[in-house]
């Protein structure tokens, strides 16, 4: 988080420049809508659609950002960083991050979802994609 900043903290509070730098840039290529950041080194699960990854300036300002996945390391100790995130996070021990992708053509879903040990999803921690033609939307969560 940004309240970070300066604390010696691993987070792009003290980056922010650099962050809107690269937004803009995403932006720019016009794949903001088709990104999915994945991350395995930050000792949670969080999901987040893109309601709070959106930094890029100009016209990029005001639509969704990228959606983001934090997929914890099923044998380490759990911390929390950055956010926030729409889904929210989890710091239970023992649990992982799944993503699921089935392609068919010019289309194609993938499903985010937090796990526990056993396999079974952490209640809150799912998301589901659905891209066609170079575009892609966060879709309701089935189970």
């Amino acid at each position: 988080m940004d309240r970070l900043a300066g604390s010696g903290s691993d987070n792009w509070g003290s980056y922010s420049r650099e962050r809107e730098e690269i937004a803009n840039h995403i932006d720019a290529l016009g794949l903001t809508g088709r990104l999915l950041m994945l991350s395995g080194d930050a000792h949670m699960v969080a999901i987040d659609d893109g309601s709070h990854s959106n930094y890029a300036t100009g016209s990029g300002r005001g639509r969704r950002g990228f959606v983001v996945m934090h997929a914890a390391p099923l044998d380490r100790r759990t911390s929390e960083k950055g956010g926030p995130y729409s889904h929210g996070v989890s710091k239970r021990r023992g649990q992982f991050g799944l993503v699921d992708v089935t392609t068919m053509e010019r289309r194609s879903r993938s499903a985010l979802s937090g796990r526990d040990r056993s396999g079974a999803e952490i209640r809150g921690m799912r998301l589901a994609l659905a891209c066609a033609d170079g575009a892609c939307d966060v879709t309701p969560s089935a189970k």
